[in-house]
Parts: structure tokens; C-alpha cells; sequence
């Protein structure tokens, strides 16, 4: 009679334990997701810088009065080189922005991870 509530409470906070490491382990695995959707994000857009950077490099090298085309949908537009040099000037702005963003992001979402996988080891130390 004096083991059964003491096995009782055990029991209760063996299923306590393994509802927290669940909940950490469903978090960690939601950190992994998002960290990989961030690095994703975070190479693609300097792909695009480069890709901006480069074109611009090309556009500044031509010379003057050189016939140069935009794209508008799946028409092309003569634009003068000053634009498009302009344009491609904000896309770089634009993705060091975003860049700036993801990175931060990714910082968050680092630190988070570790945290929740020193909570899981502490658990799991108990």
C-alpha cells in the first residue's frame, strides 16, 4: 500500500518528462525547418546580388549611346543605360536589405536551436 502512491507519482512525472521532451523535440525540429528555409532564402538572394552586381559591371562598360533593352513582360523596351544601371543600383540596395533581414533571422533562429537543445539535454539529465 505505501509503494502504490509513490509509484503513482512516478509514473506521473515520468509522463511529465516525456510531454516536455516531445514539446522540445516538435521545437527543435520546427528551428531546423525554418533555419534551412533562411540559409535558402539567404543564398538566392546573393545569387541575385551577384547576378545584379555583374549586369550592372557589363552596363557600365559599354559606351555611350549604346541601345540597350528592358524587359516588360514578354516585350523588351529601349531604355537608356543610365536607367537600367539605376535600376540595377536598387536591386543591389534592395537585396543587402533583405540580406541584412535573413541574417538576422538566422541569428534568432541559431539561438534558439541551441537553447532548445541544451533544455533537451538538461531533460534528459533528470
Amino acid at each position: 500500500p505505501l509503494l502504490t502512491p509513490f509509484c503513482m507519482m512516478a509514473d506521473a512525472h515520468e509522463k511529465e518528462l516525456v510531454q516536455q521532451l516531445n514539446e522540445l523535440q516538435t521545437r527543435v525540429r520546427d528551428n531546423q525547418r525554418q533555419q534551412i528555409t533562411v540559409v535558402t532564402q539567404i543564398n538566392m538572394l546573393e545569387k541575385e546580388k551577384r547576378m545584379a552586381q555583374l549586369s550592372k559591371r557589363e552596363l557600365e562598360d559599354l559606351p555611350t549611346g549604346v541601345n540597350c533593352y528592358k524587359s516588360v513582360g514578354k516585350a523588351f523596351m529601349m531604355t537608356p543605360t543610365r536607367d537600367l544601371v539605376k535600376d540595377l543600383q536598387g536591386k543591389i540596395s534592395n537585396c543587402d536589405a533583405d540580406l541584412h533581414h535573413f541574417q538576422n533571422s538566422r541569428l534568432y533562429i541559431e539561438r534558439q536551436l541551441k537553447e532548445a537543445e541544451t533544455q533537451v539535454k538538461e531533460l534528459l539529465a533528470k
